[in-house]
């Protein structure tokens, strides 16, 4: 490399981009009316940073920043099912306005980008949705206007630890939902690693029991809402992000309409047997990717019962909130494919 430098006031610099590794570098001086010419060789070593395998269901779990405890994001990762090395990855971003406010104030996002055996990062869409009814129609999806509000960045270090970078970009999602520009999210996992690899798509070895069972699952009359699993056999628990709007959403229209609670279940038994008196957490006083302010009040009770890898049922009752007094049951499915070797 040659850097051509003129000097003011006898300094100056040269700004380049080396390779990973050792390089070598020799840095000169021409020589002037009253100096001498002059040379001298230094080596530079950069870090190599390992290209990573996004593509692979071990990535899938809640991954949170500790600073702003109280919200976050659920991702799954489906490996290969775009063709053999390219896989997708989505997220579900619970988050709040940027004023605190009660449940009215509550937003969420999903995310979605390719999962790459040749990295560890990926450049994922951001969505919104909005207008829809707490388990009933009209599907909110892509037909019915869905369009990206935004882009992201999500890379992960190792297993444990990650950053989103966003970028809001639509003028309407800036009025209705929780709206920062720009901004980096340091990323932690909410709980134990089970079977992620960084570079090795196969996994870390260990068997992935109940685990397989975590991701994304909905309703296919009332897309556009549904709930996310996090079972983690490791430490024992399970919890789960449950996306959905106000009973009369519709009708409230725009960030207002939507509502998220989280499912907290002391156990990863999940799946052998019907699990009851499970807790329905809502959340309020939070202001977006800020600390502190929130509070999870217990609103309801749930059980849910696996009846296989792509099939369950979740019954609720609220007893406070939004949505106080309503019970009923939910049938869900896998948003996507089974992952391999599922069972219960």
């Amino acid at each position: 490399m040659i850097c051509y430098i003129a000097l003011t006031n006898g300094s100056g610099g040269c700004n380049t981009i080396l390779p990973g590794g050792t390089t070598n570098l020799t840095a000169g001086y021409s020589g002037g009316l009253n100096l001498a010419p002059a040379s001298t060789g230094f080596s530079k070593t950069t870090p190599v940073t390992a290209p990573g395998n996004l593509n692979q269901h071990g990535w899938t779990g809640t991954w949170y920043n500790p600073a702003t405890s109280g919200q976050g994001i659920v991702v799954e990762v489906y490996p290969d099912i775009v063709a053999p090395g390219t896989g997708v990855i989505v997220g579900g971003w619970f988050t709040f306005d940027t004023v605190a406010g009660g449940e009215d104030a509550k937003r969420w996002y999903t995310l979605q980008g390719p999962a790459t055996s040749d990295s560890a990062s990926s450049t994922l869409q951001i969505y919104t949705s909005m207008n829809g009814n707490f388990n009933a129609g009209p599907v909110i999806n892509a037909a019915n206007g869905q369009a990206p509000v935004g882009t992201a960045k999500i890379t992960f270090t190792d297993c444990k630890h990650g950053v989103l970078n966003y970028r809001i970009t639509t003028p309407a999602s800036r009025a209705a939902l929780a709206y920062e520009p720009e901004g980096d999210i340091p990323l932690t996992r909410l709980d134990s690693n089970v079977t992620c690899d960084p570079t090795n798509g196969k996994g870390n070895g260990t068997a992935p029991g109940k685990f397989l069972l975590s991701g994304a699952w909905f309703t296919p009359n009332t897309s556009g809402q549904g709930v996310l699993f996090d079972i983690n056999p490791v430490q024992n628990i399970t919890v789960a992000a449950w996306y959905t709007y106000a009973p009369n959403g519709q009708s409230i229209g725009g960030g207002a309409s939507q509502r998220w609670y989280t499912l907290q279940i002391p156990s990863a038994n999940v799946g052998n047997a019907p699990l009851n008196n499970i807790g329905i957490y809502s959340a309020q006083g939070g202001v977006f990717d800020a600390p502190g302010g929130i509070t999870t009040p217990l609103v309801g009770t749930a059980s849910i019962a696996f009846n296989n890898c792509n099939s369950m049922v979740l019954n609720y009752s609220f007893n406070a909130g939004t949505n106080a007094g309503l019970s009923g049951t939910i049938n869900l499915q896998r948003a996507g494919p089974t992952p391999t070797g599922c069972s219960l």
